[in-house]
């Protein structure tokens, strides 16, 4: 009311875009369309969220206010069945009930009222955090609900019952969610994968956990970077991560949540930045996405410089997170490489001087290793005459694939010569640097010589 007479702006709306113009809703035009599609996240904001609605608590806390919410509704739907009855038996409310009555409704349809039009303004104006002014009507909204089920003699005692609910909720929400949120996370003594990034002489990336993460669509999974400072920053810089083909992953943010400002930072402070990402349910799989990572000054856009640790200006690809197919029933297996590869029949087909070799591999466990793919031409005197070395998968390298998947891969070149029903095709996976073949056996799991598959061209499909 005071906001009302004194600013002729009761719900501080002006106030608001003026100093957030950006969160204003089509310039700051009531948009009823809009506020019907974010009204309902406005309960979803209210109960137990904290710093600016950005750290949530566990499902058991959101269920125990879920409970209370549907105790209290039912019971307020139980005082107006009780109130139409004895309508009907013209037996009027006392003056107290209507009272009540008068004063509930007020609330309801003010709160209604404040919430669609702060829904149809700003962008984020619809968070329930925003109408706690209200919290003296919504608590004695909900304890008429709840009162409703319990006879008048045992009222003494449920508010001690309940007093002490609220404490505890409270205590778990402080202690175990909100005071946590608040913590540098610290650095373990081991790290998943090591890095050595400086950016410009103020901060050390340090390392990434887990080392390849793998996910399918539609999962989620936690991503952890660690860093140490070197000398404070003269303004206050952010921490980005970013992928570099997609735009799943597009996080900027204070250094450790907020918790240690670049402008406060000690030489050897270091600190664990945790990200839980979303893949989308339609992110499309056996795709490799590469992250980076960095320093930059939200003030003028600019990103620092990392070098590595010989020196050198690079750009700062700190890895990478596969999205795995899905799993598949698993094919025949006609040879093993190792123990972490398996492979189906070739299919070869030869269309003039066109060859197509079809693989089905299946990854038998996860692996760290890249592997190469030769497939090679032999004469009928021996004689390499065509070939063609590449990375085995491609741009979905067998390092990403997970334990059991099938990837489908298709080998296509150009020969040179024309190939007899003498020639053969010679294929196999080896490593680089060391031009290491990895052993391979057939189905009966004999070892194949010199680690590589012969298929005569007289067995090919043409």
């Amino acid at each position: 009311m005071r906001n009302w007479i004194v600013f002729n702006d009761p719900l501080a709306l002006k106030a608001w875009l003026i100093t957030w113009g950006a969160d204003a809703i089509r310039g700051g035009e009531v948009s009823p369309d809009i506020a019907l599609l974010r009204i309902p996240y406005a309960y979803q904001s209210l109960w137990a969220r904290f710093g600016q609605g950005a750290v949530s608590v566990g499902s058991e806390v959101y269920l125990f206010f879920n409970a209370v919410v549907a105790v209290a509704i039912s019971g307020i739907v139980l005082r107006l069945a009780r109130l139409i009855n004895q309508l009907r038996q013209k037996l009027y409310p006392s003056q107290l009930v209507f009272r009540q009555g008068v004063l509930v409704t007020i609330f309801t349809l003010s709160w209604a009222g404040a919430l669609f039009s702060l829904s149809s303004s700003g962008w984020s104006a619809n968070q329930g955090r925003y109408l706690l002014t209200g919290v003296a009507g919504w608590s004695a909204l909900i304890a008429l609900g709840l009162t409703a089920w319990f006879p008048r003699r045992v009222f003494k005692p449920a508010v001690v019952v309940s007093t002490v609910a609220l404490g505890a909720v409270a205590i778990i929400c402080l202690f175990v969610y909100e005071l946590p949120s608040y913590q540098i996370n610290p650095v373990p003594a081991k790290i998943d994968l090591g890095l050595s990034y400086t950016y410009e002489n103020y901060a050390e990336l340090i390392g990434m956990s887990p080392a390849y993460p793998r996910v399918q669509p539609g999962e989620t999974f936690t991503l952890t970077l660690y860093w140490r400072a070197l000398k404070p920053t003269p303004t206050r810089f952010q921490v980005y991560l970013h992928t570099t083909g997609t735009q799943i992953v597009r996080r900027d943010s204070d250094p450790a949540t907020g918790n240690l400002l670049s402008t406060d930072w000690q030489s050897g402070d270091q600190w664990a930045e945790n990200y839980r990402i979303v893949i989308p349910d339609d992110a499309p799989p056996q795709t490799v996405d590469t992250l980076i990572a960095g320093l930059y000054n939200p003030d003028t856009g600019h990103n620092l410089i990392a070098t590595n640790a010989d020196g050198k200006q690079v750009t700062p690809i700190i890895g990478a997170f596969a999205v795995n197919g899905p799993q598949l029933a698993s094919s025949p297996i006609a040879y093993r490489f190792g123990d972490t590869i398996a492979l189906g029949t070739p299919q070869v087909k030869l269309d003039g001087q066109q060859l197509q070799v079809c693989l089905i591999w299946q990854a038998l466990q996860d692996q760290t290793t890249d592997y190469n793919l030769f497939v090679h031409i032999f004469a009928a005197d021996g004689k390499m005459v065509d070939g063609q070395d590449s990375l085995l998968g491609d741009k979905y390298p067998n390092s990403a694939w997970r334990t059991g998947e099938i990837v489908n891969d298709c080998v296509e070149m150009k020969l040179t010569n024309q190939p007899t029903s003498e020639s053969k095709l010679s294929l196999g996976l080896y490593t680089l640097p060391a031009l290491s073949r990895l052993s391979v056996t057939d189905a009966q799991s004999a070892p194949l010589p010199n680690s590589e598959i012969i298929i005569p061209f007289n067995e090919t499909t043409s």
